[in-house]
């Protein structure tokens, strides 16, 4: 294929198939098929240039399966590593005989999705650093330095503020108890961990989440970028509006939005369309809804939800 080159795998040697993983593998699948190699062959090629041990074995068991006569996307979903959505694009692109175009979708799906995890990664580090830092700075005031001015509180003779006197005793109880502390933490941790585990804990966690000011913003916009690039992308490649619902529901990360996608997907079964039964759930920012309304006019929505995610 012209002006493209074969991204190396050669670094990804954990066995553990991760995103970046599946990126990789569906750059080289488009390149090779983009490149009129036949699929067996593409197959072929891309389980000699992985140099990941377990993505070359699900690569190579893909090839037999297809060589003995299933399709790319029947051999894909009897391995979890490939997503509902990727598998049902896949069937879409080989029923409508566009598996060329279906692949150059997904790998702008997956670069875009990597894009946002990447991007999302990098606003938090130096937050949380800060964070981090600061309780240590908190942490050594504390324990170490304030203590060393409790006598010179004391030889002053005047009786101390209330919140200096909160602090010192803060002080006194973590230079004998510090223990304590980390025992607490350790069981918030265990707790919140548990918690989040049930439906119900998840669901409240998530919604928690979405509250938070400042970051709770950024939190929405993130999931609804990430739901509406799914949608707009399975609506591309010839998914049915109502199948497509239900892998973006799958793929949602927030249950708040998760469950918004379920609401509406009784509305548009009852041919009220996307935008206004989103619109009721309350989980989508407003110029979302509206860019979904114009899209439904126009008969563009799946152009417009990619330009939502955007």
């Amino acid at each position: 294929s012209p002006g493209r080159s074969l991204p190396s795998v050669a670094s990804l040697s954990r066995k553990r198939v991760t995103h970046r993983h599946l990126l990789t593998m569906t750059q080289q699948l488009s390149v090779l098929v983009g490149g009129g190699l036949p699929l067996d062959r593409s197959l072929a090629t891309l389980a000699e240039l992985s140099d990941h041990p377990e993505l070359k074995r699900i690569i190579s068991e893909v090839l037999h399966a297809v060589q003995g006569g299933k399709g790319l996307a029947e051999a894909l979903s009897a391995h979890s590593v490939f997503p509902p959505l990727y598998v049902n694009m896949i069937k879409a692109g080989e029923i409508g005989g566009f598996l060329e175009v279906t692949l150059q979708r997904l790998e702008e799906y997956l670069e875009r999705g990597q894009a946002l995890r990447d991007e999302v990664r990098s606003a938090l580090t130096y937050p949380v650093f800060l964070v981090i830092v600061m309780g240590g700075v908190m942490m050594m005031m504390l324990t170490v330095v304030l203590p060393k001015f409790k006598d010179l509180f004391s030889n002053m003779g005047k009786a101390l503020p209330l919140q200096t006197r909160m602090v010192m005793a803060v002080s006194d109880f973590l230079q004998v108890y510090w223990w304590v502390f980390i025992v607490v933490i350790g069981l918030l941790v265990v707790a919140w961990q548990r918690s989040v585990r049930t439906p119900k804990g998840r669901y409240r966690w998530d919604a928690t989440k979405l509250r938070i000011p400042l970051l709770g913003l950024a939190f929405r916009k993130m999931e609804v970028a990430t739901l509406t690039r799914t949608l707009g992308t399975l609506l591309k490649s010839g998914v049915p509006m109502l199948q497509a619902m239900g892998i973006a529901k799958d793929v949602a990360g927030n249950q708040v939005i998760a469950q918004a996608i379920s609401d509406a997907e009784v509305g548009v079964r009852e041919g009220g369309g996307v935008s206004n039964p989103i619109a009721r759930t309350g989980a989508f920012p407003q110029l979302a809804i509206q860019m979904m309304s114009v899209g439904e006019e126009t008969g563009k929505l799946d152009e417009m939800l990619v330009r939502i995610a955007d």
